[in-house]
């Protein structure tokens, strides 16, 4: 990581999917006991919203998965960001961590707009 800007990498998204599967779309993550489980509303929809994160090997993931049920339909939208957390004296700024956490708060915006129309 000699002369490279901190992070060394960083990825924020922003994704939707659909299951038909509506049983199993409020479950938490097997495995993950301790899940944070919310409930948002955005746009006129009710969202479950499950936290999820994970860090080893200097690299990181957090996320949001917002789910809800709609036309006997499951749909999730997530926003995630992961990463590196190396660093050390010989790397260069790079990014702050207040602008790493813009594109990630800017990924739970995109969700915020989402709608149905029919």
């Amino acid at each position: 990581a000699t002369g490279q800007p901190y992070p060394l990498y960083y990825v924020a998204t922003a994704r939707i999917g659909v299951s038909p599967d509506v049983a199993k779309c409020y479950d938490t993550d097997s495995g993950y006991t301790t899940q944070k489980v919310n409930t948002v509303s955005y746009n006129g929809i009710t969202w479950k919203v499950f936290e999820t994160s994970n860090a080893g090997m200097m690299q990181y993931m957090h996320g949001k998965s917002y789910r809800t049920i709609h036309n006997n339909t499951c749909y999730v939208a997530e926003a995630l960001e992961h990463g590196s957390s190396y660093r050390d004296d010989t790397m260069l700024p790079g990014l702050s961590q207040a602008t790493i956490d813009s594109y990630y708060t800017q990924a739970n915006d995109i969700i915020k707009t989402f709608k149905f129309t029919k």
